[in-house]
């Protein structure tokens, strides 16, 4: 496939798209079935086996497919809700929450999280924008590393993948000083991460629910608490 082959193509179907949707490129069509199945909560069926193509002429068959298809491709409704101050939480499988429902679990974390969304979605960070910046707090330097310099070097990498989409997507030069406003996210990300890692610790010390393997088995030994 050649270089730029996808380029003003709809992600989800192909047709003609000139520009991103829900942190996507998408045609206007994909883009308004997505918003309507979020904001409705929608759910649908497949009455084939789940495996119906999503083009441009059979988009329309099948809402189940083409709603997985939207997901599959990475379209995300976490940070665009018709409603934020409502509290509102529209998650990228299209589960909408309020802030009352995740309260027992998150406890006041959740307010952070809300926080922290609301000022991405006024920078309009895309999802690939944000896959790099958890990528960057996941793989950072921790007490125990036998290989810091590997650490390293693919942070750089992370870094320089974040600023080629940067200038790919048009940030630059129209939004100047954008790259170094995405990477001024890190600490507050970091402090979410150390306030989220907090409440996993305290639910397990009551045993009401079990920590995910993976926070276990890379972030329970070195917890700066």
């Amino acid at each position: 496939r050649s270089p730029g082959a996808g380029e003003g193509r709809c992600a989800v179907c192909g047709d003609n798209a000139s520009c991103q949707h829900y942190g996507v490129r998408t045609c206007e069509g994909c883009k308004g079935f997505f918003k309507r199945t979020v904001q409705k909560n929608a759910k649908y069926i497949c009455l084939a086996n789940k495996d119906c193509p999503v083009d441009k002429r059979r988009r329309n068959r099948c809402q189940f497919c083409r709603f997985q298809k939207c997901l599959a491709v990475g379209m995300s409704g976490h940070s665009h809700s018709s409603k934020p101050e409502e509290g509102k939480l529209i998650f990228c499988n299209g589960v909408v929450l309020h802030r009352l429902q995740c309260v027992r679990g998150f406890g006041e974390w959740i307010d952070a999280i809300l926080e922290f969304s609301q000022s991405l979605h006024r920078m309009n960070v895309d999802v690939p924008s944000f896959s790099c910046l958890a990528a960057l707090v996941i793989i950072t330097d921790r007490h125990g590393l036998k290989e810091p310099k590997r650490v390293e070097d693919l942070q750089n990498r992370i870094v320089g993948c974040l600023k080629d989409h940067v200038v790919a997507a048009g940030a630059e030069p129209g939004r100047p000083g954008c790259l170094s406003k995405l990477l001024g996210k890190l600490p507050e990300l970091r402090s979410l991460c150390t306030q989220g890692l907090q409440r996993i610790f305290y639910l397990k010390l009551e045993d009401l629910v079990p920590p995910p393997p993976i926070v276990d088995k890379i972030f329970m030994d070195t917890l700066p608490f």
